[in-house]
C-alpha cells in the first residue's frame, strides 16, 4: 500500500507491505479500505525524505514488512489496486 507525505516544504511517498498476502483482488480490496483516507505516522530520515517506514509500532499492521524487505517477499502475481 501506498501513502503521500510533506516533509520540509515537499512531497514525497513510500508503500508498506502488511505481511499477509491475497489470492485475489477482492480480498486486496478488503484489506486496504480500512486505510483509505487515514492518517498514518510515518518516520523519514531528515537528510533523505525519500526514505521512510510505517512502523508497527506507529500503527502499521501486525507482520509488517520494512522496506528494505518488501521486495524479496512479492508474490508471483501481485494485485495492483488503485485506492482513493
Amino acid at each position: 500500500m501506498e501513502y503521500v507525505f510533506e516533509a520540509q516544504g515537499a512531497f514525497f511517498s513510500g508503500s508498506f507491505c502488511p505481511g499477509q498476502w491475497v489470492q485475489s483482488e477482492e480480498e486486496c480490496s478488503l484489506q486496504g479500505t480500512p486505510w483509505l483516507n487515514r492518517k498514518i505516522r510515518i518516520r523519514y530520515n531528515p537528510k533523505d525524505p525519500a526514505k521512510s517506514t510505517f512502523l508497527e509500532s506507529d500503527g502499521a499492521p501486525p507482520g509488517t514488512l520494512p522496506p528494505e524487505m518488501q521486495s524479496q517477499h512479492n508474490p508471483e502475481e501481485p494485485i495492483s489496486l488503485d485506492l482513493k
